[in-house]
């Protein structure tokens, strides 16, 4: 795959994907990620100019994620597994 110039171009962004929940969307200080495949995943957070802020892994059902530090605003969430990667948007205020 080439390498993307811009973060959002290189995503598939998924909004109904009945395996995958990420909420509260818009949220104050953490994010619930809900996934119901029994796969470990790789977190990436980036801010909307393609810097990575917060990395992570994805290793059971129910994941919160600690945002409470970030600054406002919409931030980019990709999930890497053995099956592809899923990008998704959040808003933090």
């Amino acid at each position: 795959m080439p390498e993307c110039r811009h973060i959002r171009a290189c995503w598939r962004i998924i909004e109904n994907n009945n395996n995958l929940h990420i909420y509260p969307n818009p949220a104050r200080s953490v994010i619930t990620i809900d996934y119901k495949e029994n796969e470990r995943l790789h977190l990436s957070v980036y801010s909307m100019n393609g810097a990575l802020i917060l990395p992570g892994i994805i290793d059971k059902a129910a994941n919160t994620i600690d945002i409470s530090s970030l600054p406002e605003g919409i931030y980019l969430m990709e999930l890497k597994g053995s099956r592809g990667m899923i990008g998704q948007e959040f808003i933090k205020k």
